[in-house]
């Protein structure tokens, strides 16, 4: 019968103790140098009042309507919740807002926003117009938003790019939730696309305008022949 005796018990402990002490550095976030970002456990930021389900994907709904000479399509965008992802770069804390349908902007040294993309068909000789008849939007207070870095090059450190107009400025960035559209062809399909994004950061109060629920109108009308 093998009895443990007091120093083996002190080195089973000792192993323990310095095991559990690495894996908490291992996973603890290092402030890194300029251009390399390092991400920490991110938060969920929770919009919906009936549910706290993370796995709960955006809804994206559409309604068509038509008359002679034109047709509508409201469009109703609801984002459940959101994760907010603390990075830190350039020894600065920054945050980036992940909605699980969304892509991101990518303009280096701009802020990173989180960009839907919606496509319609678009019929053969019509004008179209987008706008946002209605939001639902909540304040993300003590947030500065990841500025967006340029790939790495191979053989350097990569260099730290913030845009500082608009980080320095006193305004909200984007200027308006609709980034852009236009159209596109998709083997022989004309699609109208649609990029927008529930995110307007206004950088040095440190906050964002966070639109939960967007609607949005699409009207499409006959071309007038001359």
């Amino acid at each position: 019968m093998h009895v443990v005796g007091a120093e083996e018990i002190m080195a089973n402990f000792t192993r323990i103790f310095f095991a559990t002490l690495l894996t908490i550095l291992l996973t603890q976030t290092i402030s890194v140098g300029a251009g390399e970002p390092s991400k920490t456990s991110d938060f969920w930021l929770n919009f919906a009042v009936d549910s706290d389900d993370k796995s709960r994907t955006p809804e994206l709904k559409m309604r068509t309507s038509t008359t002679p000479g034109r047709q509508t399509t409201m469009i109703s965008y609801k984002i459940f919740g959101c994760r907010k992802i603390p990075v830190f770069l350039n020894g600065s804390e920054y945050s980036q807002l992940e909605v699980s349908d969304c892509g991101f902007t990518s303009k280096p040294g701009n802020p990173t926003l989180p960009v839907k993309t919606i496509f319609l068909e678009f019929p053969d000789n019509h004008d179209y117009n987008v706008s946002i008849v209605g939001t639902k939007t909540t304040q993300i207070d003590e947030i500065s938003l990841l500025p967006a870095q340029p790939a790495p090059p191979e053989t350097a450190e990569p260099a730290f790019t913030i845009n500082q107009q608009i980080y320095q400025n006193n305004v909200y960035y984007p200027s308006g939730r609709i980034l852009r559209v236009k159209t596109v062809k998709l083997r022989e399909r004309r699609l109208l696309e649609i990029r927008l994004t529930p995110v307007r950061f206004y950088p040095l109060q440190r906050e964002v305008d966070f639109a939960y629920e967007i609607d949005l109108q699409v009207d499409f009308r006959a071309a007038e022949t001359q």
